[in-house]
């Protein structure tokens, strides 16, 4: 008598049975009996499906379909399939892979079994709830230049979270006292710029039911009535249809988020209950394909069994209850590269994502590893602006982490007894264009260490900007360990003394002569040293007097122009 819901499912193709209700029972029974349900029996299969069986069956998958499930979770291609397995009453994956092999019907009711279409109208209501409390706040705050309001939402499935943000936008819009039009026609001051929402999927059945937004009447018990009258209208046969100012909010498209290029310059990215169903390192990608695609202080609302995971550095939590976050400004350069994955055809299921480094290169790369671990000096790479770019070797003799803020300044962080000789040998190298050198003492705990600095001009092929390698390496004729050095002088005083006993004043005097020579050169070197520093420290002081200068200069043509 009723037979709208039945009759819709079977027409979606959602169904795994079409039976008269005599025929059921037994399909139910001959189901419940299968090792599927059974996990005790079950096992075995299991450890079948680790022999290769399951690349197998992924690979089949990927010649069909053109889609490629190695970036999905093992177990649940692996649950997918055995209840696949168990509407076919098989038991061993052979056989379910002869199946596939023999009816292209099951290749692609697997393929949709395993992009897992679920999803509803406001799905879990109070993450909307939390969600709209932030856009109220975001909307309430932009200016009209701000707009469109962009929206992507990957994985859309059959399209009802999307148009329940687009509905969420809408009224938050409202609120803030603004009529949206959708569409170009939008030109009265008064009018809000359209928002622009990408809802995006793999399936194109399930776009094809997003874009034909026809649903059926049971989605009252998720969208409120005033809802229904405001944005629905009713079509035959008890179901809904999206209305016109809803439906020209979204554009669906076809979009695999792993091999296919993002949107950008995006408000808001809702990904929820994607995630999930990837591996870790694929997870870790898609984050950060996100933040690349978000603008400035850009949200992400995740699903409530996802995480950021090593992302947690690329975005701050608005509702950790919620999965709510807020994009943050990173100094890191983005190594999104796109794709984020290959899905080639041709290549073999056992090959891993990332690419093999060829045999050859990876004895280069092993030697070239040893070498810079056992026999490279200590190496650090910098700018003009003494910012680390790179180290390599054991800085931690050269270099410690002052106290207070994180600093990348390599000045900041030298030991002492290097900081000035190293900023002149740098000012130098930078000015001349030439290398620089000189040897110092380095306090290393008790211990003071003569340790060599090299300062050379490194550039880039492709790069104006000047870079500086700075070598360090000790000097193991000159280590001298304070401790040891005062019982050696004592010795040696008391050896002096005794000698002096007896001798001539000539044999006396001698060493304290060579002593005063020693001492004197001494001095006269670090004289000349300072001095040098004192010149390169006037020469950087005329300089910027000069920058100064200009710089007044210029403000005052630019207050002048002003005042004109």
């Amino acid at each position: 008598e009723f037979d709208s819901m039945p009759s819709s499912v079977i027409r979606e193709g959602l169904s795994d049975y079409v039976l008269p209700p005599a025929e059921m029972p037994e399909a139910l029974t001959r189901y419940m009996r299968h090792p599927y349900i059974n996990s005790a029996t079950w096992a075995t299969v299991e450890i079948q499906a680790e022999d290769g069986q399951l690349d197998r069956i992924i690979d089949l998958l990927r010649k069909h379909t053109k889609f490629d499930f190695r970036c999905y979770r093992r177990s649940m291609v692996l649950r997918r399939i055995q209840r696949r397995m168990g509407l076919h009453q098989l038991e061993t994956f052979e056989r379910y892979i002869q199946l596939l092999g023999n009816d292209s019907a099951e290749v692609t009711a697997l393929y949709r079994d395993l992009l897992i279409s679920v999803t509803a109208f406001f799905r879990d209501p109070e993450a909307y709830d939390a969600l709209s409390a932030k856009l109220r706040t975001e909307l309430a705050s932009r200016e009209d230049d701000r707009f469109p309001f962009r929206v992507w939402v990957p994985g859309c499935a059959t399209g009802e979270e999307a148009y329940s943000l687009a509905l969420l936008i809408i009224e938050c819009l409202d609120e803030r006292g603004k009529s949206v039009a959708i569409g170009t026609s939008a030109t009265a001051s008064n009018i809000a710029k359209p928002i622009q929402l990408f809802a995006s999927d793999v399936d194109e059945a399930a776009i094809a039911i997003a874009r034909a937004g026809i649903y059926p009447a049971s989605i009252s018990t998720d969208v409120s009535a005033d809802r229904l009258k405001r944005f629905f209208t009713e079509a035959e046969d008890t179901h809904y249809q999206i209305g016109k100012q809803l439906r020209d909010a979204i554009v669906f498209s076809r979009q695999h988020v792993i091999t296919d290029p993002p949107f950008s310059k995006l408000d808001l990215i809702s990904c929820r209950n994607l995630l999930i169903y990837l591996e870790p390192e694929m997870q870790q990608r898609v984050l950060s394909l996100f933040h690349f695609a978000l603008a400035d202080d850009g949200m992400l609302v995740l699903g409530p069994a996802e995480s950021l995971g090593h992302a947690g550095d690329l975005f701050k939590p608005v509702s950790k209850k919620w999965r709510i976050f807020q994009k943050l400004p990173t100094s890191r350069r983005s190594q999104v590269a796109f794709p984020i994955a290959t899905t080639n055809a041709s290549q073999s299921p056992q090959t891993n994502l990332s690419t093999k480094i060829p045999p050859r290169q990876a004895y280069k790369a092993l030697v070239e590893k040893s070498l810079v671990t056992h026999y490279a000096p200590a190496t650090a790479l910098i700018n003009r602006r003494y910012e680390v770019l790179f180290v390599t070797g054991p800085m931690v003799d050269y270099l410690e982490f002052p106290a207070g803020e994180l600093t990348q300044s390599l000045l900041a962080m030298c030991r002492s007894g290097l900081r000035t000789k190293l900023r002149f040998a740098c000012q130098k190298c930078i000015a001349d264009q030439t290398d620089a050198s000189f040897v110092t003492a380095v306090q290393r705990g008790e211990d003071s260490i003569q340790c060599g600095v090299h300062v050379r001009v490194a550039k880039l092929p492709d790069d104006a900007e000047m870079l500086v390698l700075v070598h360090f390496v000790d000097e193991p004729s000159r280590r001298v360990n304070s401790t040891h050095s005062k019982r050696q002088r004592g010795f040696i005083g008391r050896l002096l003394r005794c000698l002096r006993i007896g001798s001539p004043n000539r044999w006396r005097d001698r060493p304290q002569q060579t002593t005063e020579r020693n001492h004197v050169h001494q001095m006269e070197q670090e004289l000349q040293t300072n001095s040098e520093e004192l010149g390169g420290v006037i020469a950087e002081l005329e300089g910027a007097n000069e920058d100064l200068k200009t710089s007044n200069e210029e403000i005052m043509s630019m207050n002048e122009e002003l005042q004109s």
